[in-house]
């Protein structure tokens, strides 16, 4: 997958709060985000270079005609917080929310919006690999979601994919990778993280076979 944002050319960021709890959370997601962030005073003039700015319900009527995202609108699930403020700093490029999964004992899942990466992570049972996904799935706003999920252990493939037809139907794309080669490439390309990562990436980036559902149903 095309990778179109560049994160050293987003627009100028500002935290604009005297709340010290809201502070120090939107500091450190976007600390982790590696998103470099001005700290200023909602009391103070700002400077009108900064495109976009994070505040709370109370102080954000202080803030006149900017971007603005405040603390409790993303509190909640931090993998949708992340969604939320890359479709505030980057309005080109496809609104797609994009999940690669290698299933098996371990399952790596890897999601990206807007071609950034936002989740990494393995789980170790399906009902936590699905109650991952279906929460993610169902509070994302991204106008396009596709679902990518190799077939290294078909059985687990074909139960995730068809719990997930199940609860999404059209709302989004399921496709079922051929995974014959992924595990070279981990081997040669430079993915960090563990195997079931490197794998899930591969997958995210391959096209697959739609799912339709189980036709003996």
């Amino acid at each position: 997958m095309k990778r179109d944002n560049n994160l050293s050319d987003i627009p100028r960021i500002a935290v604009a709060t005297v709340d010290a709890k809201a502070y120090y959370a939107l500091s450190s997601l976007l600390n982790e985000m590696n998103l470099s962030f001005e700290s200023v005073s909602p009391y103070e003039d700002i400077n009108s270079i900064v495109q976009l700015i994070f505040t709370t319900h109370k102080e954000k009527k202080l803030i006149k005609s900017r971007k603005v995202l405040c603390f409790e609108d993303i509190s909640g699930i931090q993998t949708i917080a992340k969604e939320m403020i890359f479709s505030r700093l980057f309005s080109s490029g496809e609104d797609m929310l994009l999940i690669g999964i290698d299933p098996g004992d371990r399952t790596g899942i890897i999601l990206f919006y807007r071609g950034i990466e936002i989740l990494n992570e393995v789980t170790l049972s399906l009902d936590k690999t699905l109650s991952t996904l279906t929460n993610i799935i169902t509070n994302s706003q991204a106008k396009q979601k596709v679902v990518r999920i190799g077939d290294g252990d078909l059985k687990k493939t074909n139960y995730i994919a068809g719990r997930l037809f199940e609860e999404f139907k059209e709302l989004i794309d399921i496709e079922i990778v051929n995974e014959k080669g992924t595990s070279k490439m981990t081997n040669t390309i430079r993915f960090k993280g563990p195997k079931d990562l490197r794998s899930a990436r591969i997958i995210s980036l391959r096209r697959g076979k739609r799912y339709q559902g189980d036709s003996s149903r």
